[in-house]
């Protein structure tokens, strides 16, 4: 298995990103289609390949996840693409909705210089359970120049927070999830990386600089 930048790849790999994207969220994006692959090709140009990082073993795109260090949009929707593939109508609410309900929700706290935003953390269901999704994060913590790490994960995905924890992510912040959404609230959680040059000799449990004392 090999970790790389997404526009890394030799082949293009958002068709698989999106095919593992639409498994992930299919509670979330089924309203617009049952259809998966009606979705996966609705959904296969929206990817910004320079910000998500993927598992890959024998091109096989298993895992999936992106470092968001701009200010600007990991996924980005386009209209025409969405309509092509879910007709007008769904391919227009699917843009309305996902952009304000899952693509564009704000933290609600202020982000640190240096943050990095992990988002879309997918994984390929035949590679479920194995730790590729753990290797997968704790390898963009380590490659990334950030020095503080933030991600969102619903109060529900109860795996994918005891994943985070293991991995150093604290709960910062709760924000209330929209109704009718299946889930209470929004868990917002923060991981400050140590700098080893800087622990080389010293206690490991002092303060990383930058890093909040708890």
């Amino acid at each position: 298995m090999k970790i790389l930048r997404a526009d890394c790849h030799e082949i293009d790999p958002r068709p698989e990103m999106s095919a593992i994207f639409v498994d992930g969220f299919y509670e979330h994006l089924s309203y617009f289609s049952k259809n998966r692959e009606k979705l996966t090709k609705a959904l296969a140009h929206s990817f910004e390949l320079s910000q998500f990082f993927i598992a890959v073993k024998d091109d096989i795109v298993m895992a999936m996840a992106a470092c968001n260090e701009t200010k600007l949009p990991s996924i980005r929707l386009e209209k025409r693409q969405l309509s092509a593939h879910l007709g007008f109508i769904r391919g227009r609410l699917a843009y309305v909705a996902l952009n304000k309900y899952m693509l564009n929700q704000p933290h609600p706290f202020q982000m640190r210089a240096r943050t990095g935003s992990i988002e879309f953390v997918a994984c390929a269901a035949d590679y479920r359970g194995q730790g590729i999704t753990h290797n997968l994060l704790s390898t963009i913590i380590d490659v990334t120049n950030c020095e503080d790490y933030v991600l969102e994960v619903m109060d529900s995905n109860k795996p994918a927070i005891n994943l985070y924890k293991k991995l150093g992510f604290e709960e910062v912040n709760r924000k209330p999830a929209p109704k009718f959404s299946g889930f209470e609230f929004f868990v917002y959680m923060r991981h400050t990386k140590v700098n080893n040059k800087e622990q080389n000799g010293k206690d490991s449990k002092m303060p990383a600089k930058g890093e909040e004392k708890r």
